[in-house]
């Protein structure tokens, strides 16, 4: 089931992408210091989805007020690390991926440097995206 507010249309291009991030729960009143792995579905120069593990299900309603924010560290296709802190648009709990959970992720904080190498791969994913098609033609 898909709980959380549904967003207004997307400002970025987003692609299917299958990356591995490590990722931790940061609270205003707590922070987990436990870092979990997790893989994107796909990803944007706005935010990505993410599926990997929730400690606690009871957190859900304090990442959907922005109670709780996920700090990310997605590793590029080039081997860099791309970390932001993000904040969780909605949460499926459908059981196609249990025990994980899948989180629509939406950047709060992320520096231009970092948004630009995640635009960049975003680009060249869509890129070749294209070009199967039409290398598949030849």
């Amino acid at each position: 089931m898909r709980i959380g507010l549904e967003a207004h249309p997307r400002e970025y291009l987003r692609v299917p992408v299958a990356f591995p991030v490590h990722y931790r729960f940061v609270a205003h009143a707590r922070s987990e210091t436990r870092v979990l792995a997790g893989r994107t579905v796909d990803l944007s120069g706005g935010g990505l989805r993410l599926v990997g593990p929730l400690p606690d299900p009871k957190w859900i309603p304090e990442l959907l007020t922005e109670s709780m924010r996920v700090a990310v560290a997605i590793e590029l296709a080039t081997g860099r690390f791309a970390k932001a802190l993000a904040r969780v648009v909605w949460v499926d709990t459908d059981q196609a991926h249990a025990p994980d959970i899948v989180f629509g992720l939406s950047f709060r904080r992320i520096d231009k440097p970092t948004q630009s190498a995640i635009l960049d791969t975003v680009i060249e994913r869509r890129l070749e995206q294209i070009s199967e098609p039409i290398a598949n033609l030849a």
